[in-house]
């Protein structure tokens, strides 16, 4: 005789995670988490470091339903990202999360160098032919201080008219200007919006040779003349700046850009 049992219920979550396993992977081969950690000085006090919060944000961008940041908690926890990266979803509030777009604000170029390095490095990347090219991002509305002129903020260009490439020649603007590998984009730099594209390239070119993504001998890099740039010259290379004094290439600061509006 057989006795039958009743079977014990089982409750079933279904989660639509999208595309954040696959994302999650790529991250885990960049490195992304440790490259963050090893820049950002101050950690939150939970279980979890900026890194693996920064991953968060990532997978939103790239997700299917992307979302604000003030939305991100119940984001992720609707889409069982929490569970997939061990974290709370409560650790994705406001002020935390904002506490970790000004850290990485501070180190953008720094972070971006190292993750392209890292990729170059771990996919194989032969840099044999590079692209350069700008382009232009107009704003609307008014960004001016209390006497009518552009307002100046640290670290970022100065929104200006200049030569628009969409048609838009009255819109205030900044220029930005990118080298890539195919589909790889390997440097980016924000400009002033009246900075024409003179001596733009020639200076990112030496900004990718000073990071050591082409080598001296412009290997990597054909047509390149970087070759005969000396290394003292990266010492005094800044990461960023927003205007060239044109035609020389001189880098200075203060510049008017309302004095000397140019066109490429």
């Amino acid at each position: 005789m057989t006795t039958q049992t009743n079977p014990i219920p089982i409750e079933i979550e279904t989660y639509q995670i999208g595309v954040a396993s696959i994302v999650l992977n790529l991250l885990k081969r960049l490195g992304i988490a440790e490259i963050i950690d090893s820049l950002l000085k101050h950690q939150p006090e939970i279980g979890v470091s900026y890194g693996t919060l920064a991953q968060v944000v990532i997978i939103n961008h790239l997700s299917f339903d992307p979302q604000p940041l003030y939305a991100l908690c119940e984001w992720a926890e609707r889409h069982g990202i929490d569970r997939l990266l061990g974290i709370d979803a409560a650790w994705l509030d406001d002020d935390r999360m904002g506490a970790l777009m000004e850290g990485l604000s501070k180190h953008a170029a720094e972070i971006w160098l190292k993750v392209i390095v890292r990729a170059v490095k771990h996919f194989g990347i032969v840099l044999e032919w590079l692209h350069a090219d700008t382009t232009s991002v107009y704003f609307e509305g008014r960004y001016e201080d209390e006497q009518g002129q552009p307002l100046k903020e640290a670290n970022a260009p100065k929104l200006v008219e200049g030569y628009n490439k969409d048609g838009k020649p009255k819109n205030i603007q900044m220029v930005l200007s990118l080298i890539t590998h195919q589909r790889v984009p390997l440097w980016y730099h924000p400009w002033n919006g009246n900075q024409s594209d003179d001596g733009v390239h020639q200076y990112s070119m030496l900004a990718v040779y000073c990071r050591n993504l082409i080598g001296p001998s412009g290997r990597g890099s054909k047509g390149s003349d970087t070759h005969q740039v000396p290394r003292t010259e990266c010492e005094r290379l800044p990461i960023f700046v927003y205007q060239l004094d044109l035609p020389t290439g001189r880098r200075q600061g203060g510049h008017d850009p309302q004095a000397d509006r140019r066109e490429s």
